[in-house]
């Protein structure tokens, strides 16, 4: 950390620590304005939910926008903001898509006994070459009986393999999602992360300890570093992504997911702006096979995972103090996970590390005590795997162009001047001083100047691929239309937007209905989510059930599960993407109907206008 930056980090804790010294009744007053700003969103919620149930009812009954926009007209919302609510706050939403090579692969043999068979994803070799993984423990750790765990993929100690100047760059400043299912313990688990690191003030944490005891709750208190919601906290899930930023050896940006299925689309959001994943499985008995059953939670994490291009993950199996820290136990989670991961969501070895830990007493997170885990476990700690990743390279970009998807964006002046958006960087570089645009463009024309960037709330001269930050842009908005899932990105190079795009998808069959031509369907891209129709199949492959090849179908009445097609798909609103030979994390696409996941892929082509600002 830079002397700056220590010196800033210090000023806030002492204003801190003399905002608590000076009036106690002072935390009640921030706890009661949390609580009405929790209330009143809560109440718009509700207010506009008659029409958003309206909206999902004709979506998974027609077959048109037609009906739709009649649907919208009877609860009398403009279509496009009523479509918007609905993408925004719909309970129900799941997305996904292949790498090319996966779309355009054959389709191996299934094992027809694979307890998720409707989800198939081919895997992958490794393309990182420099990394070599071993698959023997040492001899000692043998005689032992010690687990060594995936410290078989750490990169080896040869002073030969260096990392090159933009592969530090690119992995300097990495977004870490945390995800798992309800109650497994994600919150407690991040919070201790941050208390550990040194990332939270010991008297905020003596707050909350005495605040959950006082509700009953004592096991809560790390959990409630993150769940500041009053809302969260009485109902003891998390509702939204809580994101925290954190010092140790880099700078870490965590994204805290919800668990509970009604959230599913902040996890998805999330994964679309994260290079690596920490997913926490539960060690208590019946927990972990529930959670990857046939469309368990977990399995869905992990496809949603797999598809978005997040091709590193923590496996943190949490918990393990249930289990009295049992090697049995753990073992025979990790080899089911290891089995589940490879042969049905697509992982190699190399890309997955298991951990065993406990999230409540922050065992085997930054360092092990227990003597019942230090007999048997001399593998990585929960951060020496992260750091490990953190050192790999980011894959999934070809160009060198500035692009960045928008995660949140915020209007900070009436007069619409300013704008803050917030967000990964998917691909160059931005300084202080740049001018951007913001695309698709759907009102008018408009050129932003980056007034400064933001990381840790510290401002920073410039941000690079797989940095998350924050952009302060001065222009006007007047006469735009803002939302989150437009691309910030270098107006000096052509720029593609459309309404028309040829798509390159597997399909999963999940839905409860044929897929047709003219179906409208849900579509996801990186952060955007609209409503398109299939209009038309361009060439479609399906396995023949006699002879087992795969042989080209001419004119299908419909898709079903497991083919392969490359069709036209014409949306609602323009669309800014990119061909995944040039950026693969914006070409990503999946599409969903009656809230389930039916189709994953790639964009191939945008038929549209060229932008050259």
């Amino acid at each position: 950390m830079s002397k700056k930056l220590q010196q800033r980090r210090n000023e806030i804790q002492a204003e801190l620590e003399e905002w608590y010294e000076e009036d106690e009744d002072m935390e009640i007053t921030t706890t009661q304005r949390k609580g009405n700003k929790t209330a009143i969103s809560e109440v718009l919620s509700t207010s506009r939910e008659s029409a958003v149930e309206e909206v999902c009812k004709v979506l998974s009954d027609a077959f048109s926008l037609d009906a739709i926009r009649t649907a919208l007209d009877k609860v009398q919302w403009d279509p496009n903001l009523a479509i918007g609510l609905l993408l925004d706050d719909a309970a129900e939403s799941f997305q996904s898509s292949l790498p090319e090579d996966i779309v355009q692969g054959d389709p191996p043999e299934r094992n027809k006994n694979t307890t998720a068979d409707e989800i198939f994803v081919e895997s992958r070799k490794n393309r990182n070459k420099d990394i070599v993984c071993s698959q023997e423990r040492t001899a000692s750790n043998i005689a032992e009986n010690k687990w060594t765990g995936n410290s078989i993929d750490r990169l080896p100690n040869d002073s030969t393999q260096t990392e090159s100047s933009a592969d530090i760059e690119q992995c300097s400043n990495p977004v870490i999602l945390v995800l798992g299912q309800v109650d497994v313990g994600k919150s407690t688990f991040l919070g201790h992360i941050l208390h550990l690191t040194g990332n939270i003030d010991e008297r905020i944490l003596r707050k909350l300890k005495k605040e959950s005891l006082d509700s009953g709750r004592s096991d809560l208190s790390y959990a409630w570093v993150l769940d500041s919601q009053q809302a969260e906290r009485e109902r003891g899930v998390t509702m939204d992504i809580s994101i925290r930023q954190v010092h140790f050896k880099r700078l870490y940006t965590f994204l805290d997911t919800p668990g509970h299925c009604d959230f599913l689309s902040a996890v998805i959001a999330g994964a679309s702006q994260s290079q690596i994943a920490i997913l926490l499985v539960d060690a208590s008995p019946g927990h972990f096979e529930a959670s990857f059953s046939e469309n368990g939670p977990s399995l869905e994490h992990a496809i949603i995972l797999r598809s978005m291009g997040v091709n590193k993950v923590v496996i943190a199996i949490n918990k393990m103090d249930q289990v009295d820290y049992a090697k049995e136990r753990f073992i025979e989670i990790h080899n089911q996970l290891i089995k589940i991961l490879t042969s049905q969501v697509g992982y190699s070895e190399s890309q997955i590390s298991c951990i065993p830990c406990s999230g409540l007493t922050g065992e085997n997170i930054l360092q092990r005590s227990h003597v019942k885990l230090l007999d048997w476990y001399t593998g990585d700690t929960i951060m020496e795997a992260v750091d490990r990743y953190c050192r790999e390279p980011i894959d999934d970009i070809q160009d060198n162009h500035f692009r960045m998807s928008c995660m949140d964006i915020v209007e900070e002046k009436k007069d619409s001047e300013t704008l803050r958006i917030s967000g990964c960087i998917m691909s160059g570089k931005v300084k202080v001083g740049d001018t951007v645009g913001i695309y698709p463009i759907l009102n008018i024309s408009q050129n932003w100047t980056v007034r400064s960037i933001l990381m840790e709330e510290h401002q920073v001269s410039q941000a690079v691929a797989g940095d998350w930050c924050t952009l302060v842009l001065t222009g006007s908005s007047c006469g735009m239309s803002l939302r989150v899932g437009q691309v910030v990105a270098d107006p000096r190079v052509p720029l593609t937007q459309g309404r028309y795009l040829v798509v390159q998808l597997v399909m999963f069959g999940s839905g409860k209905k044929p897929i047709l031509r003219g179906t409208p369907l849900m579509l996801h891209i990186h952060c955007f989510q609209g409503v398109g129709v299939l209009t038309e199949w361009i060439s479609v492959s399906r396995k023949d059930e006699v002879t087992k090849n795969v042989i080209q179908v001419p004119n299908p009445r419909f898709l079903k599960k497991g083919d392969r097609a490359t069709v036209g798909i014409r949306t609602e609103v323009a669309v800014f993407c990119t061909p995944s030979v040039i950026n693969k994390k914006l070409s990503r696409i999946c599409i969903r109907q009656e809230g389930r996941l039916i189709a994953s892929g790639i964009v191939s082509k945008i038929d549209s206008e060229q932008l050259s600002l």
